[in-house]
């Protein structure tokens, strides 16, 4: 009793002595008087209501109120993020949204445009609405975000989505199991491009190979739980990042890029595989550690530029995509990259002002060359399926890896139980 007595006694004190606006302590101590039951041992009332009601004069609506705002500031302590500092701007929060996953995104927004000055009721409010204006949003396209305002950037990019990973189905990537693709679309026009006739076949009208942010795409990778066997194999934590995009094209927004990089960065236990043909602008961004940077060289014009880029880009793994390999290629600074993919092109269909292009399988003469380059330079070498080779030529290493020394079957080393003198007629 006398403990019980005391536990009670000094949670009162400390709600007594909270601020009015400290919403904070009081929610929490009368969670947990109400969780503990000890208001019964103290007091004679018979429901908890009836305690609030003549201990402290609040009704169970204002407590639930409180109890709820501090369980709500904890969540928001959880993703840290500041806390709201009034119960006032977490009230609406809690009126007018219907998930603590859209309230954290609204919070997301108020932090972002208050930018550390005083916050306001009706910042939160002002949030509130242009989340609810945006929510049914699916995607945003590149003319779209030129015309939207501020606040309702950064709305979107505080979405946080149900979405995951798409696990890939083909073997046409095989070095990553997984894709994602909270951006899409590009500029570029190369001919041979795959990802823009699948984007004119899987997505809207009006989007097609248009630059897109996917708003419910974003947070993709922590709704997604890696694999039990992803430390066996790589590839099953391998996520190719913006394979219908090119997040690092002159076009792409800033704050995309950020976005991106920055759930890069909460989820460690993925790796993300980039590839861009602008590897200058990829080297503006701190990388995360767990990202793998690549660039794509196909001809021998992209080379120098991707040396010079690689020069400045801090990653955890540096690659090359020599995909498709169009001309034989002269390197002379190999040695920044950790990993090359080579590997021919598969046919494209003639779309949105592009033209058929054929399949192509590389030289084995260009590869032979390019795969010695490559042992000069200690770079470990990945043959795609369209490569031409196959079977125990279809070399698949891994960044990092030892390269183990080939060598035929014991069998058929048959000289060896044969008399030297004997061995050679």
């Amino acid at each position: 009793m006398d403990q019980m007595t005391i536990t009670i006694d000094e949670r009162e004190r400390r709600i007594e002595d909270a601020e009015r606006n400290n919403y904070l302590i009081r929610g929490r101590e009368f969670a947990a008087i109400r969780d503990d039951q000890s208001w019964r041992a103290r007091y004679n009332h018979t429901t908890f209501e009836e305690y609030c009601e003549q201990r402290w004069e609040l009704t169970q609506g204002i407590v639930s109120r409180l109890e709820r705002s501090a369980a709500f500031a904890e969540q928001v302590a959880n993703w840290q993020l500041r806390i709201p500092s009034r119960e006032s701007h977490i009230r609406p929060l809690l009126e007018r949204l219907e998930s603590d996953d859209d309230r954290i995104a609204v919070w997301r927004d108020v932090l972002a445009t208050t930018n550390g000055a005083r916050i306001k009721a009706i910042d939160v409010e002002n949030a509130i609405s242009r989340f609810l204006a945006l929510r049914n949003k699916e995607y945003i396209t590149l003319d779209e975000w030129r015309e939207m305002a501020e606040g309702d950037r950064v709305a979107v990019l505080g979405r946080i989505g149900k979405r995951g990973l798409n696990k890939q189905d083909n073997t046409d990537i095989e070095w990553a199991d997984w894709s994602w693709n909270p951006v899409t679309g590009c500029l570029h026009g190369c001919p041979y491009c795959y990802a823009r006739n699948i984007a004119f076949d899987i997505y809207p009208d009006g989007v097609g190979f248009s630059p897109t942010i996917w708003l419910d795409r974003l947070t993709g990778p922590q709704n997604q739980k890696v694999p039990s066997d992803a430390d066996a194999n790589v590839a099953r934590k391998n996520i190719f990042t913006c394979s219908m995009a090119d997040l690092f094209g002159r076009w792409v927004p800033s704050e995309w890029i950020e976005r991106v990089l920055a759930e890069v960065q909460a989820n460690p236990r993925w790796n993300f595989l980039f590839l861009t043909k602008f590897p200058k602008r990829m080297a503006e961004f701190p990388i995360p550690g767990n990202a793998w940077m690549g660039t794509t060289v196909d001809l021998q014009a992209r080379v120098a530029n991707a040396e010079r880029a690689f020069e400045k880009v801090k990653a955890g793994v540096r690659w090359l995509s020599i995909e498709p390999l169009l001309e034989p290629l002269k390197f002379s600074r190999l040695d920044l990259f950790d990993w090359i993919v080579i590997g021919g092109a598969s046919p494209s269909k003639a779309i949105d002002g592009s033209p058929d292009t054929p399949a192509w399988t590389v030289p084995i003469d260009w590869i032979v060359d390019l795969h010695q380059q490559a042992r000069a330079a200690g770079c470990r070498v990945y043959y795609k399926t369209n490569s031409g080779l196959s079977g125990q030529t279809r070399i698949r290493e891994w960044p990092g890896n030892d390269i183990t020394a080939a060598r035929a079957p014991d069998v058929f080393d048959y000289l060896r139980s044969i008399p030297k003198d004997e061995r050679i007629g």
